[in-house]
């Protein structure tokens, strides 16, 4: 776990536990589903804030490698084993959120009555319970997540150009980028011949952009040189 997802969470937990603590106890499965897509909202913001690449500030670069399209996309249809790692991560997601619904509705009642009984507790009292109550909510989603969701998102890529200053890639080009040189602990290189791809992997998003192409050892040899310099 890094800085940033500690720091939301905690935020996260005792906003809701001050909101819940001015509410009725009638409004809790409420508040409790807001915090359910907070926590979504936050794994899905800090994911892009890792994923983000800088521009590079150069104008002047040349272009190296430009994939063709409908070959590409030829490779990535005939890929059965992506089309496996794409059926897991996307029941993974769909069994955490039925879990996330589950824990709502059949075990945060339980919890709940086992927190606060069946008395009234003055503001700070009911205010640090909630605190522990949105602390073990927090450790359920946290569960979760290492449960069903993959340790690594496999993002296959159609579209791209390669230039002297890194990989260019997503709908139309777009913005996004790799610069080269690549830092090397943060990205790892790996090469599938038989499948079709050279694969960077960003350790600090989790994510395995998958670059697919006919002519694999030009792709690879490129990023070799413009992107694994010293």
């Amino acid at each position: 776990m890094d800085v940033i997802y500690i720091v939301n969470s905690l935020i996260g937990i005792v906003l809701f536990a001050f909101l819940s603590t001015l509410l009725p106890r009638d409004y809790l499965i409420i508040v409790v589903i807001a915090y359910v897509l907070m926590y979504t909202a936050i794994l899905s913001s800090i994911q892009r804030l890792r994923s983000k690449k800088k521009i590079p500030k150069t104008t002047t670069t040349t272009t190296l490698f430009k994939v063709n399209e409908r070959v590409s996309m030829d490779l990535i249809l005939r890929d059965q084993e992506l089309v496996k790692e794409l059926n897991k991560q996307l029941w993974g997601m769909i069994f955490m959120l039925v879990a996330s619904m589950l824990i709502v509705f059949l075990v945060i009642p339980l919890i709940n009555s086992m927190i606060f009984g069946s008395g009234d507790q003055p503001f700070t009292e009911r205010f640090l319970r909630y605190l522990v109550f949105y602390t073990i909510m927090w450790g359920f989603m946290y569960g979760l997540r290492v449960v069903f969701m993959p340790k690594k998102m496999v993002i296959p890529i159609t579209k791209y150009e390669v230039y002297t200053t890194g990989i260019r890639y997503g709908g139309s080009y777009g913005n996004t980028w790799i610069t080269f040189p690549l830092d090397q602990k943060r990205y790892r290189v790996h090469v599938d011949r038989r499948r079709g791809f050279v694969e960077i992997y960003d350790v600090k998003a989790s994510q395995a952009l998958r670059f697919y192409t006919e002519d694999v050892d030009k792709l690879h040899s490129i990023i070799e040189r413009y992107g694994l310099r010293r």
